[in-house]
């Protein structure tokens, strides 16, 4: 993807705590296609979205598949949302037989990441360059079959005046794909503030595994949803991939917990020798 400003990629994710792209024409057609059959799916019965059910692969303490969150809370979404990979492609294709709608909707999520790759991999060697980061496109390039397709549905009909709590993503870095209605915002470590997306363009935004990589120079960025109007009455559909540095370590779920129950901005100016001691060592540091 390129930038749409005269800066480098490290620089200007570093400092704006992401940087603005270029939509790539190429990947229109397969975004749309993906985001209907997205729509298909979601307007299906309960009992058939469970035939992709969510299957959770204890490397990652993430998984595969369709998940229904409907507890509310100060930190839980009331959605319903899906993550592909590749990976699990044989699996999740093999039990879309039981629908035309939920196969389309698989092929269409491998189409998309196979259309993206190119692309994401030439940002990452960017990013390489840029930041002095050796290997860092390899090893995206070689993690291709853990790229995280997560199409997100947030539910109508309530009065929450946010849908997606603030934290940090734990992959490298996350592509914002698609957004039916406003509302991504990011804290500058002051404010919230909206992300530039609009027609034509879109954001790249750093992950707890950045700043890991980078040595703490890039910080991972907080979001969060917010609902307007709109949103609280219609829902409002999205979709975004994680890129999983897979060589990298892993932040620490099980002895930190989630990040959205860690204070806001706590990786914000965090020493990175302290920063460091969140992680463990990835299962797939040898492939």
């Amino acid at each position: 993807m390129n930038s749409s400003k005269d800066t480098h990629e490290f620089e200007a994710i570093k400092k704006n705590r992401h940087v603005e792209v270029e939509y790539p024409p190429e990947l229109l057609a397969p975004i749309q296609r993906n985001t209907q059959a997205w729509s298909d799916l979601c307007a299906l019965s309960p009992e058939i979205k469970q035939k992709l059910r969510f299957v959770e692969d204890p490397r990652y303490l993430d998984g595969e598949g369709y998940e229904l969150k409907t507890t509310p809370g100060d930190n839980l979404d009331l959605k319903e949302n899906f993550h592909f990979t590749l990976s699990a492609y044989e699996r999740l294709a093999e039990s879309a037989k039981a629908h035309p709608v939920l196969q389309e909707f698989i092929e269409s999520s491998r189409s998309l990441i196979e259309s993206s790759a190119e692309r994401i991999v030439a940002f990452a060697s960017e990013l390489e360059i840029s930041g002095n980061m050796p290997g860092l496109a390899d090893e995206v390039a070689s993690g291709k079959n853990r790229w995280i397709l997560r199409n997100l549905h947030y539910f109508p009909g309530h009065d929450q005046d946010i849908v997606a709590g603030a934290h940090t993503d734990k992959a490298g870095f996350t592509l914002h794909l698609f957004e039916d209605k406003p509302g991504l915002e990011f804290y500058d470590g002051v404010n919230w503030q909206p992300f530039p997306t609009g027609p034509g363009h879109t954001v790249i935004l750093p992950d707890i595994q950045m700043q890991y990589r980078s040595g703490g120079l890039i910080e991972a960025t907080w979001h969060r949803v917010v609902a307007n109007a709109d949103v609280k009455a219609q829902g409002r559909k999205s979709a975004v991939m994680f890129i999983p540095f897979h060589k990298t370590p892993y932040f620490d779920k099980v002895r930190f917990g989630r990040q959205q129950d860690l204070p806001l901005g706590f990786n914000y100016g965090m020493p990175f020798e302290k920063f460091r001691e969140m992680f463990r060592d990835s299962p797939f540091q040898e492939g």
